[in-house]
């Protein structure tokens, strides 16, 4: 599962995770904190959409910290 940070107002913070896809778009999760409080929310992003959000750095790429194992 993919994730992206979410440009947000500040104070906030927002992070959409990729639950699945289908040839016209992606099923996300997106979960903004702010103020104590979380809103989780589930929806459907068109395949355009998302490259837009990615061209114009709306949705970054999250890569996850690699563990150093001695």
């Amino acid at each position: 599962m993919k994730r992206y940070e979410v440009k947000a107002a500040p104070g906030q913070t927002a992070i959409m995770d990729i639950l699945g896809s289908t040839p016209g778009g992606y099923r996300v999760r997106i979960t903004r904190r702010y103020e104590g409080f979380e809103e989780v929310e589930e929806s459907f992003m068109t395949n355009d959409l998302f490259e837009l959000c990615r061209a114009t750095a709306y949705i970054r790429e999250v890569i996850p910290a690699i563990a150093h194992v001695a």
